[in-house]
């Protein structure tokens, strides 16, 4: 509909006349209503208002121009006297009020807010929708944070359409993205089969959104020489041991799914196995297809789980992927990077790199696709190597340490320095890992330990 209103006075008496609409479907004034307004103003201030809606001829839309969506008015006032003696109008406002609706679409957004945003693994949702009409089809959508945009997640049709909707849906792909701003927000727009002249109704008897959340209960510290897991859990406090089935070499590296750990042992059989950290047993998984001489592990979460390995980082972009699902090693190919990889790490459903030692990179492992390169705001070189690199997804933050000890720190769009700087280190195998609240750095050669709460960390954006 469309509420059009004038106020106005005059400084005379005897003064009347009328507005009036364009009607850009005939490129002519209104002579009538509606788009018509007789006018009979005085020295005060008077208000005149119109409501055209879809029911009247012509209807609002005849009166807003296609091309630039302007309106435009006729003000006709002329002074009823015997004699020649001008007068003046005062226009104080028009005002133009327009209600826009679809009788073929309804589209509605709901927000679940108080959201925790980080490790965020899978949403599950469940709505149940019910029509006054027959709808084609309820589309699902949800409003990834990282893109600015609504992502198409389900789509429920029905033979002859539907009335009464039951969407019931798990997001694992990408799911970080849709509540790293704190809140997620849903979307569900129903189409109607065919036009219809009167407007529906789209009810919703449950919109329910369940987070998964993921994240690493403790830290696991796997040293080359060692037949042992040495596990520190960070909510307790409390330090364990896991023995496993043959000593670690130069290349091992480790990876966790929550208390699901996954080692490459550097060579030797078994050369992959599972520890399950809440029972303390070792499993062996097929065997690696191509042992290590300096590997990088990750554990995709986002992906169902999927285990990112790259055999050769110093000399090779090559990797596998194995599908901890299936338990099979699935795919194989070449990175997106230039070696030597000095470290890697998952980012939800996709891989976080430093390759060549002056750039970080964003990929999809199973794609090969590139969603983001950064260059290093310090870049690597003899004394000043990198040697950690873990994403923050509660931040967006992913998290840089050099073996002097300085920290970088990107999120979405800028560089920061980092104070205060970590202890610096005399090698580049060391650790740095992190819960949702701290950073742990464990020194190259030693059992130093040291931590810091995020909190603390004062970033300031690198030049």
């Amino acid at each position: 509909q469309l509420v059009w209103r004038l106020d106005l006075r005059v400084d005379a008496a005897n003064v009347s006349g009328y507005a009036a609409l364009l009607d850009y479907t005939v490129g002519a004034y209104r002579p009538a209503p509606p788009g018509y307004i007789a006018l009979a103003p005085g020295t005060a201030d008077t208000l005149y208002s119109e409501t055209i809606t879809e029911a009247d001829t012509p209807p609002p839309e005849a009166f807003r121009d296609p091309a630039t969506g302007n309106f435009s008015v006729l003000l006709h006032l002329e002074r009823n006297v015997t004699w020649n003696e001008g007068f003046r109008v005062y226009i104080d406002w028009a005002f133009f009020n327009v209600t826009f609706y679809d009788t073929y679409v309804a589209d509605t957004v709901f927000r679940v807010s108080s959201v925790e945003p980080g490790n965020v693994a899978s949403l599950s949702l469940l709505i149940n929708a019910t029509h006054n009409a027959t709808v084609s089809y309820v589309e699902v959508y949800l409003w990834n944070h990282d893109t600015s945009s609504w992502d198409l997640v389900a789509n429920v049709t029905g033979a002859g359409g539907v009335v009464d909707v039951l969407v019931n849906e798990t997001v694992s792909v990408g799911a970080s993205s849709y509540a790293s701003g704190g809140y997620v927000d849903v979307r569900l727009r129903s189409v109607l089969v065919s036009e219809d002249a009167a407007p529906f109704r789209q009810a919703t008897d449950e919109v329910k959104v369940e987070i998964g959340y993921y994240g690493a209960p403790a830290l696991v510290v796997a040293s080359s020489g060692s037949g042992n897991l040495y596990v520190y859990l960070y909510l307790s406090g409390n330090h364990t041991l896991v023995a496993l089935p043959q000593s670690l070499r130069y290349g091992c590296a480790v990876t966790s799914d929550e208390y699901l750990v996954y080692v490459v042992y550097g060579g030797g059989l078994p050369n992959f196995t599972l520890v399950d950290l809440s029972t303390g047993s070792v499993t062996e998984l097929p065997s690696l297809p191509e042992n290590s001489s300096l590997s990088l592990l990750a554990f995709l979460p986002g992906r169902g789980g999927l285990v990112y390995y790259m055999p050769a980082a110093n000399e090779s972009a090559a990797y596998y992927v194995y599908n901890s699902s299936a338990g099979a090693w699935v795919l194989n190919g070449a990175a997106p990077l230039t070696p030597p990889v000095f470290a890697c790490t998952a980012a939800g459903d996709t891989l976080v790199a430093c390759a060549n030692a002056t750039h970080l990179a964003v990929f999809d492992p199973v794609t090969g696709a590139v969603s983001a390169v950064y260059e290093l705001p310090l870049i690597s070189a003899p004394g000043q190597y990198l040697v950690g690199l873990v994403y923050d997804a509660a931040r967006r933050w992913h998290v840089l340490l050099y073996q002097t000890g300085e920290l970088r720190v990107r999120d979405p769009t800028t560089w920061y320095t980092v104070e205060p700087e970590a202890p610096p280190s005399a090698g580049y195998s060391v650790l740095l890992a992190q819960d949702p609240d701290r950073l742990y750095y464990l020194k190259y050669a030693s059992r130093e330990l040291y931590v810091i709460a995020k909190g603390d960390l004062l970033l300031t954006p690198a030049g």
